[in-house]
């Protein structure tokens, strides 16, 4: 089979490969580096955010080797992806194990409660807690929980419920976490207080050129044009660095990007990824425009919640706060206009020009915010003149 018919091959952690990430990593391990010299930390709990591709699970895995270096530093990486679509007291039970195990590798034989199965998942959180204090004798313990808020409410309130929250409260135990989409309402302040959020950035052009560098060598010319859609998210540059040609690779990028959303979901992102925000009032026009349905301009305001919700649960949509609306995810938005705009022309057209009209139409209908609509228009207006469209012929 060829090459361009291959699916995407995504690349396992390496550290020879990592890139970037100096701020962050330096964030984490000075936290380590003052609780194992014995000095009190007060933001133990540290989260980063990102989009899908941003490189969370990449940065947590590199943080993992770059603490187990450190003196007096141990490092437990777990990876909640592991037991997605698990019950919540399965998940639970198997994330005890799994944790059981490396506290196993790391106390002497006659310290450790490994080998307890048979109890139940409370007594097993306790005798898991114990061994954890048993080993804040001798070090720092750097808990790394990754894809958390991608996880079920049920597993974070047992995992928190039985063990975070007992967990936590150590003075020498730091939490670092990595997610995406809505935060979970943590109970205890260490969780949800004493917090440090950190949302990763893309990389800028230079830095996306470093990761083709060490990556995907062959594609370090095309960088500009790699970087022009990706927006530099580190997933979307190797995605599309893995063909001969950006318009190869366009396809399948948003192919994998929204492999876990169901087709009807990832319709509606199609049809809202031309728009740099939305709000409920924007949603049945462009769904209509899409589909050329227009019954479903005539959807009750319950329905198109629930499609907004339903939008929301696929963690690709994230709540913009600066211009007050809803917004795709820039790692995925971009790649999936762009893609629409080379293979699906007409329906790219079409959507913009749903997007100008409905915005000219606001311009009229709220004065108050006129300004801020004038704008959006002028947006879709340029897009519409790049691609060789006339606004003003958007029937």
């Amino acid at each position: 089979m060829s090459k361009t018919n291959d699916p995407p091959s995504i690349p396992q952690y390496d550290p020879d490969l990592f890139v970037n990430r100096e701020e962050e990593i330096a964030l984490v391990t000075s936290k380590a580096q003052e609780l194992s010299r014995g000095h009190q930390v007060r933001n133990r709990t540290v989260v980063f955010w990102g989009y899908k591709g941003s490189g969370r699970t990449w940065l947590l895995r590199h943080l993992t080797g770059e603490l187990s270096q450190m003196a007096g530093v141990r490092a437990l990486y777990v990876d909640l992806e592991r037991w997605h679509g698990q019950g919540a007291e399965q998940a639970f039970g198997r994330i005890m194990r799994h944790i059981g195990d490396e506290l196993a590798a790391w106390l002497e034989p006659e310290a450790t409660s490994s080998g307890f199965s048979d109890y139940s998942l409370e007594d097993q959180s306790t005798l898991l807690l114990a061994d954890i204090r048993e080993l804040l004798k001798q070090c720092v313990l750097v808990i790394l929980l990754d894809h958390v808020y991608e996880s079920s409410w049920d597993l974070l309130g047992i995992l928190e419920e039985r063990f975070l929250a007992q967990a936590v409260v150590e003075s020498r135990v730091l939490l670092v976490m990595a997610g995406r989409g809505r935060a979970y309402p943590w109970k205890k302040p260490e969780l949800r207080l004493y917090v440090e959020d950190y949302h990763l950035q893309p990389f800028d052009q230079f830095l996306t050129e470093k990761q083709l560098e060490k990556q995907k060598p062959d594609a370090v010319g095309r960088t500009p044009e790699i970087y022009d859609m990706s927006q530099g998210y580190p997933l979307g540059n190797y995605l599309l660095a893995d063909r001969p040609t950006v318009a190869e690779a366009m396809g399948e990028t948003a192919s994998y990007l929204l492999e876990e959303v169901p087709s009807e979901e990832r319709s509606w992102l199609e049809a809202l990824c031309p728009l740099r925000f939305f709000n409920e009032e924007h949603i049945p026009s462009l769904l209509a425009a899409y589909s050329e349905d227009p019954s479903i301009l005539k959807w009750p305001y319950k329905e198109v919640r629930q499609a907004r919700d339903r939008l929301l649960g696929t963690r690709l949509v994230r709540w913009k706060e600066k211009v007050g609306g809803w917004a795709v995810d820039e790692a995925i938005r971009p790649v999936l206009e762009k893609y629409l705009r080379e293979t699906k022309s007409e329906l790219w057209q079409r959507l913009h020009c749903t997007a100008y009209r409905l915005y000219k139409d606001w311009e009229q209908q709220y004065p108050e915010e006129r300004e801020r609509w004038i704008e959006e228009a002028n947006y879709h207006a340029q897009c519409l003149r790049e691609a060789g469209h006339d606004p003003n012929q958007c029937s």
